[in-house]
Formats: structure tokens, C-alpha cells, sequence
């Protein structure tokens, strides 16, 4: 049997995500894609993340990022609300990895399936899980804690993929993320480039507005994506991508934490949950 037969055999015996799981209540909440740009530019600081997105033949990321973001998300989401079809959703996104191979800029060769790297990008989600829970909506319970990383374990083990990278319960994996932060990631090119793209609007490529209107509209968001975005990211993240944040910044970012907390239960129930996890919800009743 082929490694990716392998993979797809062994993903199949873990059985899907469902109601009743906290993972369900939380991943398709719409707050959590607020600080979106932490868990990304803590996986391009990964060398071989970086070196992967930085090719065009292999990443359109620098093409057409917004595009890049509305085709993967579905799937990443999809691996948890997805209910029957869930282990299809976890086989495509992974093997939409398999051609996904070179040699970073140390002269290191990697491949976008090694579980190490495979690991750390999943793992950038499931840091900003917690984050998001923590800071906009509720202070967690170790129960809850663990409760959740048994379940972020579990949505792993979908793709079939070595678990040796990953921690047995929570603590170790905060280890593990602090770890990571300190003596793996780096501000590699590509996560360099990416903070200036997003720090200016204009150099965003993208083809759902036009030029003039996009100008106008976009700088306001982006700047809010990348205050949130900062705020969520590990300390080590922070230093090493050269971003500040103060303590006057922390009172802000606490301040607009609190007013989502407050207004986000008044919201309409479209607006606060991603199409994925609505359609599981009414899959479901």
C-alpha cells in the first residue's frame, strides 16, 4: 500500500467530530478567524513552511492571498464539521500536500508531509483556538483545557499522519508551542514579506474590488486584523517578527476583547458562525 494509502487507511479509523464536542462550538465561531494572521505567520516562520510559500510553483500565496484563504479554509474546517464526508475533507487537504517539496533557505530539504512540518501547521490552529476562547469568549477550565486538546488531538489524527510530533495533553503542548517559538521559528523571508503586504493594503493583490475602492476600504480592516492578530501571537512571535506591543496596546486589545465578548451573543446567528459549521449545525438539528 502507497504512503498516502496508508495515511487515508489509518485516518479512516478515527471516528469524526460531532455534536456535543466543545471543538464544534468553537472552531466555526467567526472570532476565531479574528486574529487569522497569528497562526499564519507563525507557520511561515517555520523554515520549510516558508520556503514552501515562497515558491510559486507551489504556493499562490503571494498571487492571490485572499483567494488562497477562502479555498483552504472550507477544508480545514470541513475536517471537523464535515460528519460522513469528513475523512474525504481530511484526504484532500492532505494530499494536496503531497507535491509539496524543495529545500528551504538553510539548504535543508523538506516535504510539506513530514509530520514535523505538517504537525507545526496544525498546531498554529490549535494555539489560536485557545487564544480566541480565552480572549473572546471565556476564561477555560483545565477541564475544558483538556477536554478541547483532546479533541484538537483527535481532528489530527484525521489525516492519517504519524502522531509523534504531537503532545499527549495540554500542558505539553504549551511546552511544545513555547519550544517551537523560541528555537525553531524564524523571520524567514516569506513571513517578512508577508508582514509588509498586509501592512499596506495597496500591495494586496486581489480582484474582488476595484483598485480605487479597495484602497478606500480595505486599510481599516487589515489594520484591525493586524492589531488582533498581534495580540494573539506568542511573545517570542512578537519579538522576533519585530512587532511592538505595549502595555498601553494590551489595555486596548482588552478593552475591544470585552466589547466583543458583550455584543457578540446579539449578533444574528449567521454572522457569528462560519457556513461550515452552520450547515453541520443544521445537518444535526
Amino acid at each position: 500500500m502507497s504512503q498516502t494509502g496508508e495515511a487515508e487507511e489509518r485516518g479512516r479509523e478515527v471516528e469524526p467530530l460531532g455534536p456535543g464536542s466543545l471543538i464544534w462550538r468553537y472552531l466555526g465561531d467567526m472570532r476565531y478567524g479574528m486574529g487569522g494572521r497569528a497562526a499564519s505567520t507563525m507557520q511561515v516562520m517555520h523554515p520549510a513552511i516558508g520556503a514552501a510559500v515562497a515558491d510559486e510553483e507551489l504556493s499562490l500565496f503571494f498571487k492571490e492571498p485572499i483567494a488562497r484563504f477562502a479555498r483552504s479554509m472550507p477544508l480545514i474546517l470541513g475536517v471537523v464539521y464535515d460528519g460522513p464526508l469528513a475523512h474525504a475533507t481530511a484526504d484532500e487537504l492532505r494530499d494536496r500536500h503531497l507535491a509539496i517539496k524543495g529545500t528551504d533557505h538553510h539548504g535543508r530539504r523538506f516535504h510539506a508531509l513530514d509530520p514535523d512540518v505538517f504537525y507545526w501547521a496544525h498546531a498554529t490552529f490549535v494555539h489560536l483556538l485557545f487564544q480566541s476562547i480565552e480572549r473572546f469568549d471565556h476564561t477555560m477550565t483545565g477541564a475544558e483545557r483538556e477536554r478541547l486538546y483532546d479533541e484538537c488531538r483527535r481532528w489530527y489524527r484525521m489525516y492519517g499522519l504519524s502522531e509523534r510530533p504531537m503532545p499527549e495533553d495540554f500542558e505539553a503542548f504549551q511546552a511544545y508551542l513555547d519550544r517551537m517559538c523560541e528555537e525553531e521559528l524564524e523571520a524567514t523571508p516569506t513571513a517578512v514579506r508577508g508582514k509588509a503586504m498586509f501592512a499596506d493594503p495597496r500591495t494586496i493583490p486581489q480582484n474582488y474590488l476595484p483598485s480605487w475602492l479597495w484602497r478606500i476600504v480595505s486599510p481599516l480592516p487589515l489594520r484591525l486584523s493586524v492589531f488582533m492578530s498581534t495580540a494573539l501571537m506568542p511573545a517570542a512571535v512578537r519579538a522576533k517578527m519585530g512587532y511592538t506591543w505595549t502595555a498601553a496596546d494590551e489595555r486596548r486589545f482588552q478593552r475591544l476583547a470585552s466589547v466583543i465578548k458583550r455584543l457578540w451573543p446579539l449578533l444574528p446567528y449567521r454572522l457569528r458562525y462560519a457556513p461550515q459549521a452552520r450547515a453541520a449545525f443544521a445537518r444535526t438539528r
